[in-house]
């Protein structure tokens, strides 16, 4: 308060309002919405998008699937061991509930495995792929 003993501030100013509590303005200024939650079968669905975009090579297939923890004689390991990744990998992202979890670690490891690759070849002096900023 200055001089004469009276606050001129508005009654929204947070600097006037008792400690620790917050105008409506500004909690609402604060309040940072959270990205809309994904099903799984969306996140398995993108993560094959980014996997077809990796190219991934037979031996990088193989080694997915090592790196996963996965036996070669699970469904997602032998699917996508055919001919036709993009075929395999819709495949793999529609198989059943029991198998989530595979697919998801054999897509992670994928993906990983061929954007090492990418990343140390062709995008050594940098990129645009989305994968990178996730």
């Amino acid at each position: 308060m200055h001089g004469g003993g009276h606050d001129q501030r508005s009654s929204c100013d947070p600097q006037r309002a008792r400690p620790g509590a917050e105008s409506t303005r500004d909690r609402h200024r604060l309040v940072q919405l959270p990205e809309p939650r994904r099903t799984e079968g969306q996140v398995l669905r993108e993560l094959s998008n980014y996997c077809i975009q990796a190219h991934p090579s037979q031996e990088e297939t193989a080694e997915s699937i090592r790196r996963a923890g996965l036996r070669p004689t699970h469904t997602p390991a032998m699917l996508i061991t055919r001919p036709g990744l993009p075929r395999q990998l819709n495949k793999i992202i529609h198989l059943p509930q029991a198998e989530r979890i595979k697919s998801f670690r054999l897509l992670i490891a994928l993906l990983g495995t061929a954007d090492m690759r990418r990343r140390l070849q062709d995008c050594i002096n940098g990129c645009n792929h989305p994968w990178h900023h996730l």
